[in-house]
C-alpha cells in the first residue's frame, strides 16, 4: 500500500481527496483490506497466534524477527483491530504465561533471585515491548498483570521466604541490605509495605527473643543484641528508605523483645552492667549498649532494685571504679530523671564521704593506739538495700575498735546513732602456717570463727561449741563454716569431710593448708551472698507492682461501675506501667473481692462496691 500510494500521490492529493468520502488512498485501502480481513476469520486466527507465539517465544528468551513483530503488531493498530480484537487476547495470555512462570519458579529458584527476575520481567514488559510493540495505552494493564501475577498473588509466600533466610542469618552482609531494598521497592509498587512492615515486626521479635533466650553469655547476649539493633536501624534508614511504618515496627519489635517476660531482660541487663562496671578499664561503648536495652525496658522499677544491689556489693567490695559509677547513673538521670537515681548516687556519695571522715578519725585519735586498723563505710539508711544486723559475739579489740570510732562520730553528730553491719564487714589477717604464712582476707563473721581456734589449746571445736561462742546466727553459722572447710581453700578441716554441717560435727585448724599465693581473699562469694539475702529485693518489688495493679483495677472499676473479666483484663494490661500476665491480674482481682472492693457478678462479670 505505501508503494501504490507513493505511485498515485498526485491523484491521491487532488482528485480522491476532494471526490470521496475516504479522503484518502490509504484509508480507502485500509477499509477494504479491513472489511476482508475480517471476514475471513481463519487468517484472522492465523495472524494472532502467530503474533502471540512469537511473543511468547521472545518472553522464554527464544530469538525472534522483531521488525517483522513490529510490523504486524502495527498493522493491527492501522486496521484499528488492536484494542477491538488483539488487546484482550494477548493480556489473557500474559496473565496465564506469568501465573505459572510464578508458581514454577517459587518452587526451583532461591526467593531472591526470585525478586531480581520479578523486577527484569516488570522492566521488560512495561517499558522495552512497549516502546517496541505495543500501544502506550497497553502499559499500566500490562505492568499490573505482570506484578499481580508474580508478586502480589504470592506476597504472603515471598516474604516467609525472605525473613526465613534473615532470621536464619546471624550478620547481615552487604548484599543483604540490597535485598531487602528490592524487596521494598517492588512491594511498594503494589501498595503492600503495610503487611511487609508487619512480617518486619515480627521478624524483630522473634530474632531479638531467639538471641535473649539462646545459651550465650551474658556479655556475649548484649554484644549481639546491639549488632542486631544497628543491623536493624540500617535497614530501616536506607533499605526502607526511612518508612515511618518501618521506623514503628522496628519500635514496636524491640519494644516487644525486650520486655517479654519470658526473656528475663531485667536481670540479664543489670549482670551485664554489673559486669561492665567491674571492669578496671572505662568504656562508655559498652555502657551505651547497657542503655540500649535500659531505654526500652518497661520494669524499671525492677531493674533499679537489681541494680541497687549490685551497686552495694561493688562499692562495698571496692571492686569498681567511681568515675564509671557516675557516668552510668547520669546516663540513667537523663532518660529518668533524678528522682530515680537519687538514692543510688547517694550510695556512691556514702564511699567517698566515707573516706574524708577516716582521715579525720585518725586525726582525731593522733597519739591514742587503737587496738586495730580500721576503716569504716558509712551508709545511710534509706539509700541503701534494707540488711537485717548479724547478731555476733564480737572480741575486745573488734569490739574496742567500734567504741572508738563511735566516740568520734557523736562529736561529728550528735544526734546521730549508728548500726554495725557485722555480717557486711571484712578482715585481713596474717596467718602462721608451717609451710609458709599467709595474709587472707576475711569476712568479720569468717574471722572471728577462726581466731577461735587461735585462742584456745584444743584441737578442734564442735559446731555447737562454736555456735556458743561466736553467738551467730545457726543458718549464718553453717554458711561461715560451709565457706572456711568445703570450699577451694580450707582453712578448717572438718570431720567428717562432706559438705552438710551437722551440730555432731568437729572442726580443727588446718596446719597443713598450702597454697602457691601469697595473699588470699575468701569475701566476694561470701559477702555477695550476705547481701543478696538481706537486701530484700523480690518483697518490695512486688509489693509495688501489687499496689499499682490494685490502684489501677479499682480506677477501672469507679468509672464503669461493672465490667466484664475480658474488658477489666484488656484495660489493666494497657494501662499498667510494666509487663504483667492475667494470672497476676486475676490474683489481684481476687484479693480486691476478699476485701469488699469488688463484687462477682453474673456472666463472669465484677461491680464494684462504693
Amino acid at each position: 500500500m505505501s508503494q501504490i500510494r507513493c505511485l498515485f500521490l498526485y491523484l491521491d492529493r487532488t482528485y480522491i481527496a476532494s471526490t470521496t468520502k475516504t479522503g484518502s488512498m490509504w484509508n480507502m485501502a485500509m477499509e477494504l483490506f479491513r472489511e476482508n480481513f475480517n471476514r475471513y476469520d481463519i487468517v484472522w486466527q492465523k495472524v494472532l497466534s502467530s503474533i502471540l507465539d512469537m511473543i511468547k517465544k521472545e518472553r522464554i528468551g527464544e530469538i525472534v524477527d522483531e521488525l517483522f513483530l513490529q510490523n504486524n503488531i502495527r498493522m493491527l493498530m492501522d486496521l484499528s483491530l488492536y484494542h477491538s480484537s488483539f488487546e484482550q487476547q494477548f493480556l489473557r495470555q500474559t496473565q496465564q504465561f506469568y501465573s505459572q512462570e510464578g508458581d514454577r519458579l517459587m518452587e526451583t529458584i532461591n526467593v531472591f533471585d526470585y525478586l531480581e527476575h520479578v523486577a527484569t520481567r516488570v522492566h521488560q514488559e512495561s517499558i522495552l515491548r512497549v516502546k517496541n510493540y505495543f500501544d502506550k495505552s497497553t502499559k499500566g494493564r500490562l505492568q499490573s498483570i505482570v506484578e499481580r501475577e508474580l508478586l502480589t498473588k504470592r506476597v504472603d509466600n515471598i516474604l516467609g521466604k525472605c525473613f526465613d533466610y534473615f532470621q536464619s542469618v546471624d550478620q547481615f552482609q552487604d548484599g543483604d541490605y540490597d535485598k531487602f531494598s528490592l524487596l521494598y521497592r517492588l512491594l511498594q509498587k503494589v501498595d503492600k509495605l503495610e503487611i511487609c512492615a508487619k512480617y518486619f515486626t515480627t521478624y524483630v521479635k522473634s530474632k531479638g527473643s531467639s538471641i535473649l533466650r539462646g545459651r550465650a553469655s551474658v556479655y556475649d547476649k548484649i554484644n549481639m543484641i546491639s549488632a542486631f539493633d544497628s543491623q536493624n536501624d540500617e535497614v530501616v534508614d536506607h533499605s526502607f528508605e526511612g518508612d515511618e511504618q518501618f521506623v514503628d515496627g522496628l519500635k514496636d519489635g524491640t519494644d516487644h523483645f525486650i520486655n517479654a517476660r519470658e526473656n528475663n531482660t531485667t536481670k540479664l541487663l543489670a549482670k551485664y552492667t554489673d559486669q561492665v562496671l567491674r571492669n578496671s578499664v572505662i568504656d562508655d561503648n559498652l555502657l551505651e549498649k547497657a542503655m540500649f536495652l535500659f531505654r526500652h525496658l518497661q520494669g524499671k522499677d525492677e531493674f533499679e532494685m537489681l541494680y541497687k544491689r549490685d551497686l552495694a556489693k561493688r562499692l562495698l567490695l571496692n571492686v569498681t571504679h567511681k568515675h564509671a559509677e557516675k557516668m552510668m547513673l547520669s546516663k540513667m538521670k537523663i532518660e529518668c530523671g533524678a528522682g530515680y537515681t537519687g538514692k543510688m548516687e547517694g550510695m556512691v556519695k556514702d564511699i567517698e564521704k566515707s573516706g574524708d571522715l577516716m582521715k579525720e578519725f585518725r586525726e582525731y585519735n593522733m597519739g591514742v593506739q587503737p587496738p586495730l586498723n580500721i576503716n569504716v563505710n558509712l551508709l545511710t539508711y534509706g539509700f541503701w538495700p534494707s540488711y537485717i544486723p548479724a547478731n555476733v559475739n564480737l572480741p575486745a579489740a573488734f569490739h574496742q575498735a567500734q567504741e572508738l570510732y563511735n566516740a568520734f562520730y557523736q562529736t561529728k553528730f550528735e544526734k546521730r546513732v549508728l548500726t554495725w553491719q557485722n555480717s557486711l564487714s571484712v578482715c585481713d589477717i596474717e596467718a602462721n602456717y608451717p609451710l609458709g604464712n599467709k595474709k587472707i582476707t576475711l569476712t568479720l563473721l569468717q574471722t572471728i570463727v577462726l581466731l577461735l581456734f587461735n585462742a584456745t589449746t584444743r584441737q578442734s571445736h564442735s559446731f555447737t561449741d562454736i555456735l556458743i561462742n561466736s553467738q551467730l546466727d545457726e543458718l549464718e553459722l553453717r554458711r561461715t563454716l560451709v565457706s572456711l572447710s568445703c570450699r577451694e581453700y580450707k582453712l578448717l578441716r572438718k570431720y567428717p569431710p562432706g559438705d552438710d554441717i551437722k551440730p555432731t560435727d568437729e572442726f580443727s585448724f588446718n596446719h597443713e593448708f598450702y597454697t602457691d599465693k601469697e595473699q588470699l581473699s575468701m569475701t566476694t562469694a561470701t559477702l555477695s551472698e550476705v547481701i543478696e539475702k538481706n537486701s530484700r529485693l523480690d518483697t518490695t518489688v512486688l509489693f509495688a507492682k501489687d499496689q499499682q495493679i490494685d490502684a489501677v483495677i479499682v480506677r477501672i472499676m469507679k468509672s464503669k461501675t461493672t465490667a466484664s473479666h475480658g474488658f477489666l483484663l484488656n484495660e489493666c494490661t494497657g494501662i499498667v506501667r510494666f509487663p504483667v500476665t492475667a494470672q497476676e491480674i486475676k490474683k489481684r482481682i481476687e484479693v480486691l473481692i476478699d476485701k469488699e472492693y469488688l463484687e462477682r457478678g453474673p456472666d463472669d462479670s465484677y461491680t464494684y462496691m462504693a
